[in-house]
């Protein structure tokens, strides 16, 4: 557990305020560790199986240590006193903390894979979102800029920033089609957010994505694509044909570009995630 970082610490519940699913066979979610605290009186803990058979039983006292739930862990509790009183915190692991506490989504895979190779500097993120890339980038000492035409992500994730105390993360109200970038910096990034913008202003926009590159920096970029072989059905306003981007970027030096087949958070009417055809690109500023 001291590895864990603690998302959310419930009220004190006692036998009139216990939620009744606690007192029945459930489970804890993937990534998420349980703590229990008994406070006063004495609580029976079962650990079960899927079937509802008792694999073990322990009867936890204020005297007891936290008593530590594992992921998806069959489990249920009983309490013994009048006067048992018990308080449950949920943990998670530094990565999924974000994603626990704030429900975003989790930080995309191609930041994942640029922050192993970059040296930590000033990004610039463009589409934030609900903010899953910019944290992350903060949590590992990137200075970022988070911008987004949506003023109330923006508010989110600033109030989220300021909770947390990531005083690497800055953010503010930004129309990316205006192509207009104020300042320099070493990485600018955008995921799954070009496939959004108006097509007569996306060579500007990457113009200027490049301009405000400082030398050696890096861009990223991450969009849907329409091919002949794996034609986009989604009623996005643009999309990279085959090749595309790449282009974009001739004179500077590739260092990831691929245009496979990824699945979006979305779902299609069967409840499967939707799978498009990406361009994917992380080049380095001569």
């Amino acid at each position: 557990m001291e590895d864990l970082k603690l998302y959310r610490l419930n009220p004190i519940w006692d036998p009139a305020s216990v939620p009744p699913p606690l007192l029945r066979r459930h489970n804890t979610q993937a990534g998420t560790w349980g703590r229990l605290q008994v406070l006063r009186g004495r609580l029976k803990f079962y650990e079960l199986d899927e079937i509802d058979e008792v694999l073990d039983e322990v009867i936890l006292t204020p005297a007891s240590e936290p008593w530590t739930i594992y992921p998806q862990m069959w489990h249920r509790i009983e309490l013994l006193d009048d006067d048992t009183q018990f308080q449950l915190g949920f943990y998670c692991t530094p990565a999924d903390y974000f994603q626990k506490k704030y429900q975003m989504s989790k930080t995309h895979s191609a930041i994942v894979a640029a922050a192993e190779r970059l040296k930590p500097g000033a990004a610039l993120d463009l589409g934030c979102g609900n903010g899953r890339n910019a944290v992350y980038l903060a949590q590992r000492g990137f200075d970022v800029l988070a911008v987004d035409y949506n003023p109330q992500a923006v508010a989110q994730l600033g109030q989220i920033a300021v909770n947390e105390g990531l005083e690497r993360l800055q953010t503010t109200v930004y129309d990316i089609n205006q192509a207009a970038l104020a300042g320099d910096f070493d990485f600018i990034f955008s995921t799954v957010t070009f496939m959004f913008l108006e097509p007569e202003r996306v060579p500007a926009i990457i113009a200027d994505m490049q301009a405000h590159t400082r030398a050696g920096g890096h861009n990223l970029i991450v969009s849907a694509m329409d091919t002949a072989a794996h034609p986009c059905h989604m009623p996005f306003t643009f999309t990279f044909k085959e090749g595309e981007l790449k282009r974009y970027y001739a004179g500077w030096e590739l260092l990831e570009y691929n245009e496979d087949i990824g699945s979006m958070h979305a779902t299609d009417r069967n409840g499967n995630p939707i799978q498009l055809q990406f361009a994917t690109l992380l080049a380095r500023k001569p």
